[in-house]
């Protein structure tokens, strides 16, 4: 799959240094440990902040073992997805209250991401696996720090901003908003080819996509209010 020339500039800026990481995230351990006391010693063991991305996909290393450990994998996901957003824990909290075998669906997810791969990981996770209120943007989170299968395309993050980014380009029409297994599939089938090309792995291309459309996104909001 040829690669977009968009993407050829990020990848080159990224590999020269023009452009920068993914910030890390701040967040506060108080809340979570409030909603779930039972995971407080987890919570302990993540650092104070920001939350990097590498700190939580050591968090996530174990997400196949035991359900216990899946939702642990997926309480550091939903942390660093919030990040200092201050409803973050009660709407992760609501999850759990709704399905009382939520760390049987997500242990049963994260053993699939090994056996089987993303796209059918995500198929789970958007069907018989669904977690009441988990959306896909948050959902892709956890599939993305969740160990991978080392022969299918891993899993990855797919939010509002990358799918917009990746639209306005004109690289791929995507949505965000629904849980689709086939847009899935065709964005990380495609993003593995482009990263291969690229020299890169697929979790550095969608995270130099996402840094630099939350800076457009930020320049186009403070150009609104400077046109105001």
């Amino acid at each position: 799959m040829k690669v977009p020339q968009t993407l050829a500039i990020l990848a080159d800026n990224r590999r020269r240094g023009l452009s920068e990481s993914q910030a890390g995230v701040p967040w506060s351990k108080t809340p979570w440990k409030k909603y779930f006391p039972e995971h407080a010693g987890f919570f302990d063991n993540l650092p104070n902040q920001p939350l990097q991305r590498s700190e939580i996909l050591q968090a996530c290393s174990s997400a196949d073992r035991s359900p216990d450990d899946a939702v642990q994998a997926f309480l550091a996901a939903m942390a660093w997805g919030y990040g200092p957003i201050g409803y973050g824990p009660w709407r992760t909290k609501r999850m759990f209250d709704e399905d009382s075998d939520a760390g049987d669906r997500l242990h049963q997810v994260a053993r699939s991401l090994i056996s089987d791969g993303s796209v059918e990981a995500y198929r789970l996770l958007a069907n018989s696996c669904r977690l009441k209120w988990l959306g896909p943007a948050y959902g892709t989170k956890f599939l993305y720090f969740c160990p991978q299968a080392p022969d299918r395309p891993p899993g990855l993050i797919l939010d509002r901003l990358v799918a917009r980014w990746l639209r306005q380009h004109e690289v791929l029409d995507l949505s965000a908003a629904h849980w689709s297994t086939l847009t899935y599939e065709n964005y990380v089938h495609a993003m593995r080819s482009w990263a291969n090309e690229l020299d890169l792995q697929p979790g550095e291309l969608e995270e130099a996509i996402f840094v630099q459309a939350r800076e457009e996104a930020r320049k186009e909001l403070r150009g609104r209010f400077t046109d105001g």
